[in-house]
């Protein structure tokens, strides 16, 4: 492989990794948890991220940040760039692909919309690179209530116009489902439906059946751990990856040593796991992270092993900052 592709591997393990922070900022302030969500997690995980709904804003609760996001000003913000991103992205469907997608954006946007404010669950279980393509398995389910009948009445609709060819109706612990087969037969089939408010899509063979499976059992092992280890009273976001196990499927890619040397470099090679969870206290926005290694720290996660900051360190920041950042090299 050529060398110029090495950067793109490591930057993705690094992207996957981190995860951006390891939270998106899903579930601000977050409604209570839907434990459903949390049931669906497979045992054997390589990618887990679980998000809560997003709550109304208490001007009254002690929380800060859900003080400051109840302000008038703050949500006029919020709907003035919701509305903006909705128009650009109409605009710009129109003119690259024309009235028929624009019509789709129509129908699907504010869909979208409730997807990410409602409570949602997505995973990868499993993802090996064949010569004849990808063999996954994945899935994701939405809490979307009343709008999961909408949301299914539009992908009827979009799909028997666009693909009708490629989906076939399949019934699925007594409900209907759609299964997608793709144009590549080596390309994993799609399966989506909706069942008492719940929107799940799987990737790959028996990922629907297996969700449908395990939301009527205890959520696995691993994800209990992370609620111990990692405590935040009010949950929004929970993100678990298998660095360990994507790095074996992802660097023999590479067929390149420079591929492993950028990893180590980027602290990455000794890392087993790496666990997020985000959310709400009392006062303020907690994030805390975990990070598995297979013995000590290596590349740039050796910052990280030095003595933490401690209340000198922050005292040249003055008392009124509206923002501050301190760190130790």
């Amino acid at each position: 492989m050529e060398a110029s592709v090495v950067p793109g591997i490591a930057g993705l393990l690094m992207l996957i990794g981190m995860g951006g922070g390891l939270g998106l900022p899903l579930g601000v302030p977050p409604e209570p948890e839907d434990p459903t969500l949390a049931q669906v997690a497979p045992q054997e995980c390589l990618f887990y991220c679980r998000w809560a709904g997003t709550a109304e804003p208490d001007p009254q609760s002690t929380n800060q940040v859900e003080q400051l996001l109840a302000e008038p000003e703050i949500e006029h913000l919020a709907t003035e760039i919701e509305r903006l991103v909705a128009k650009g992205l109409r605009r710009a469907v129109l003119e690259e692909e024309g009235p028929k997608a624009a019509a789709v954006v129509d129908d699907l946007l504010p869909l979208a919309k409730r997807g990410l404010t409602r409570p949602g669950a997505g995973f990868v279980s499993r993802l090996q690179i064949a010569p004849g393509g990808p063999d996954v398995q994945a899935g994701l389910l939405l809490n979307l209530g009343d709008a999961a009948a909408r949301l299914k009445a539009a992908l009827e609709k979009h799909q028997q116009r666009s693909i009708p060819d490629a989906v076939e109706s399949v019934e699925i612990g007594g409900d209907t489902y759609y299964r997608i087969t793709p144009p590549n037969p080596d390309a994993p089939v799609f399966s989506w439906g909706v069942k008492e408010g719940y929107f799940g899509v799987g990737v790959g063979e028996g990922a629907i059946e297996g969700m449908l499976e395990r939301a009527q059992t205890d959520p696995p092992e691993w994800l209990v751990t992370i609620g111990r280890q990692l405590p935040v009273p009010r949950r929004s976001t929970v993100t678990y990856v298998d660095v360990e196990a994507l790095r074996k499927t992802i660097l023999p890619l590479a067929d390149d040593p420079e591929a492993e040397r950028v990893v180590k470099a980027l602290g990455l090679g000794r890392v087993k796991s790496l666990v997020s969870v985000r959310g709400l206290d009392e006062t303020g926005f907690v994030a805390k992270a975990l990070v598995e290694l297979d013995g000590d720290p290596e590349g740039l996660l050796r910052l990280a092993a030095g003595k933490p900051l401690d209340v000198e360190d922050l005292a040249p920041i003055p008392s009124d900052a509206t923002i501050a950042l301190a760190a130790r090299l």
